[in-house]
């Protein structure tokens, strides 16, 4: 939806160019709307939280062996893959430009 609603954050999170702050005031979403959601939406929008932060964002947050890591298990999921957790997005948004909008 956002590719065609809003091209320019569509592009914003191909080049890795947003925040996940930035995205959530862009597209007016607060944490507080988000806990009110489905578990099936809160699990992706902690995907692209998860993908989003920068280094420094992330290190703050602590790691998975912390009981309260709010990512918990997710950095494992990565390693069967091989893709960093920054590029999850970046490569989602290139798969998704293959299709064209008219």
């Amino acid at each position: 939806m956002i590719k065609v609603t809003r091209p320019e954050i569509f592009q914003q999170l191909l080049l890795k160019t947003i925040t996940y702050t930035e995205l959530c005031t862009k597209i007016r979403v607060s944490e507080n709307f988000m806990e009110q959601q489905p578990r099936s939406f809160q699990w992706m929008i902690k995907w692209v939280k998860f993908s989003l932060l920068s280094e420094q964002e992330y290190a703050e947050i602590g790691n998975d062996q912390d009981d309260d890591f709010e990512f918990r298990g997710l950095p494992n999921g990565l390693w069967e893959y091989n893709v960093e957790r920054t590029r999850i997005i970046p490569i989602f948004i290139q798969k998704l430009s293959m299709f064209v909008v008219r």
